[in-house]
């Protein structure tokens, strides 16, 4: 004991710092570490908005960092284990006495009257049960041994599965470090421009396609898209819920569809237009030159109110009305209700205003994202599933026999991780020689 622990200790000290940095970055300890460590932040991560999640967690160095760590972890487990795998499914071990056959996890012994015909036996027993079946001799008139298998590619369940996460943590990175996911509306002749992207997404067309002629199904609403990247035009097409639009990596969801209320304010006694404003559902607009804002409540195309609350009936436009109030020196007035032809009275710092509702129409919220690792993702998903199945539906049985000239035959087995199923394949073979025997 001693000496081993001194070979041991020894054998660690002579290694070089580098190689003692990437045995620990390699161990197992580690990488369970950092995988709780990177549960635990997703966990907290969930406290908090998608947006600034994704920004201020997902989308920092540390978790970055950590990711990263837990990738070479898994590279440096995945290489080392890569040599004995190979040499357990392709270069296992021959077992020279039928003693060490007997101290397999599983074994049984079978008498038959001659050693001669056993070995043929076996084999034809092994191939009944489906097993891969070689043979060794160890010389005349001495021991034959059978090997007999099924499930090799079990033993590269784990390394695939490793191979998968990792190719899963190299996307998330990798869409994280080139990847953006950014939003905006416009209506019919508007557009959204992002900047940073260089991207100028201009809206067409807008088309409602109702489900039912009452209008109380939610339409089908398209929009017809030109997208331009630094003024060159690079895709057209229709988006749509569940139809996206996708270029160069890029993708353009429709989120929803929103509604534009165009009103006006006006002198009250000269009816001349003072302010035009075009307010979107749940925004609201600063009046220049003035402490003064007007915050659209929600547009109803069939307004009506129900316990106190407005609402609309249907998806037409059968009573079209803006729910909007007054935000007057930061402080928000009650909600009022403004239908067309029915205007309505505002009090400014000016002196007061009439406010009318002039026109409506829809707009669409977008989602435009760039994932390049999403590929990575998809390949990892599936050779991690893959590893699974080998793992849990492939596991590796190894049965080894031995003969003695006498006709004494001693059959043993193992499994990979489990010995699961391996007595019910000795019993089979122990029943299909003796049978033959008998």
């Amino acid at each position: 004991m001693t000496k081993t622990k001194t070979d041991a200790t020894r054998q660690a000290v002579t290694l070089s710092p580098l190689v003692q940095i990437l045995v620990f970055l390699g161990s197992m300890r580690f990488g369970i570490a950092l995988l709780i460590a990177l549960s635990l932040l997703s966990a907290y991560a969930t406290f908090f908005p998608l947006a600034f999640a994704r920004e201020r967690i997902y989308g920092s160095w540390w978790f970055l960092g950590a990711m990263g760590l837990g990738a070479l972890n898994l590279s440096l487990c995945t290489g080392k284990s890569i040599g004995p795998r190979f040499r357990q499914a392709y270069k296992p071990s021959w077992p020279t006495t039928l003693a060490q056959l007997r101290q397999m996890p599983v074994s049984c012994t079978i008498k038959v009257s001659s050693g001669d015909v056993a070995a043929k036996k076996l084999t034809t027993a092994f191939k009944q049960l489906g097993l891969a079946t070689n043979r060794r001799d160890t010389g005349p008139g001495t021991a034959v041994f059978l090997r007999g298998e099924r499930g090799r590619l079990g033993y590269f369940g784990s390394i695939a599965t490793h191979i998968g996460i990792l190719l899963v943590l190299v996307g998330g990175m990798y869409g994280s470090l080139t990847g953006f996911d950014l939003g905006g509306s416009a209506r019919k002749g508007g557009s959204i421009d992002l900047p940073a992207q260089e991207l100028a997404i201009r809206v067409e067309d807008i088309r409602v396609t109702y489900n039912d002629p009452a209008g109380v199904v939610r339409p089908r609403v398209a929009s017809q898209l030109r997208i331009s990247q630094r003024g060159q035009e690079v895709a057209t097409g229709a988006v749509a819920i569940n139809e996206p639009l996708r270029f160069d990596g890029i993708t353009v969801y429709h989120s929803t569809f929103l509604w534009v209320a165009h009103v006006t304010l006006s002198h009250p006694e000269t009816g001349a237009v003072l302010h035009e404003l075009a307010l979107v559902d749940h925004e609201t607009v600063n009046l220049p030159g003035m402490p003064l804002a007007i915050g659209s409540a929600g547009f109803f195309p069939d307004f009506t109110v129900q316990d106190g609350r407005p609402l609309s009936r249907t998806y037409k436009t059968n009573r079209p009305a803006l729910v909007y109030r007054v935000v007057q020196e930061g402080r928000p007035l009650p909600l009022r209700v403004l239908e067309p032809d029915m205007p309505l009275e505002v009090t400014t710092p000016e002196g007061p205003m009439v406010i009318t509702l002039i026109g409506y129409e829809k707009a669409v919220s977008y989602s435009v994202s760039r994932n390049l690792g999403r590929p990575y993702l998809f390949a990892g998903a599936m050779i991690m599933l893959t590893g699974l199945f080998l793992s849990f539906f492939m596991a590796p049985q190894r049965i080894f026999a031995g003969v003695e000239a006498n006709g004494e035959i001693v059959v043993g087995g193992r499994g990979f991780v489990r010995h699961h199923g391996i007595e019910h394949i000795l019993a089979n073979i122990k029943s299909r020689v003796e049978g033959e025997e008998s």
